[in-house]
């Protein structure tokens, strides 16, 4: 039972990194098409 709920929490600690990642990800590609539609 424990060891269920650690790999639970493993794979939701993986996918929550994941998406921080792409949020920042796409957090910087935007600035970037902002910066070249300034210039």
């Amino acid at each position: 039972m424990i060891e269920e709920c650690n790999a639970f929490y493993f794979g939701l600690s993986i996918i929550m990194l994941l998406g921080a990642m792409l949020a920042v990800g796409k957090a910087e590609y935007e600035k970037k098409l902002l910066n070249n539609q300034g210039s």
